[in-house]
């Protein structure tokens, strides 16, 4: 059941449009330290998502940034995705750029 769950939420953020505006959005996702032992398959789940354009992994703080376009996917998707390929992931507020 999971795999089917998991399956049907990648083809809908690969293939059903949204209408809205789109704006670039980043944020972190703190995943823990699951993330050295697994990051190839942490990169290649986010970075392979529609409107995934920067999928960066901090090895140090064990989370990823991330930007994305916002009318493509959401960060509740995001972290919806991690979930279903088993790494929880909490959002952290991202440092103004400058």
């Amino acid at each position: 059941m999971k795999r089917i769950l998991f399956s049907a939420l990648i083809a809908m953020l690969f293939v059903v449009p949204r209408v809205a505006l789109a704006e670039d959005q980043s944020v972190r996702l703190f995943v823990g330290s699951d993330i050295a032992s697994c990051v190839d398959s942490v990169d290649g789940i986010i970075a392979g998502l529609a409107g995934v354009q920067l999928a960066e992994i901090d090895f140090n703080n064990e989370w990823i940034f991330v930007r994305f376009d916002d009318s493509v996917i959401t960060t509740e998707e995001l972290m919806a995705v991690l979930l279903m390929s088993g790494y929880e992931s909490v959002p952290l507020p991202v440092p103004p750029a400058g």
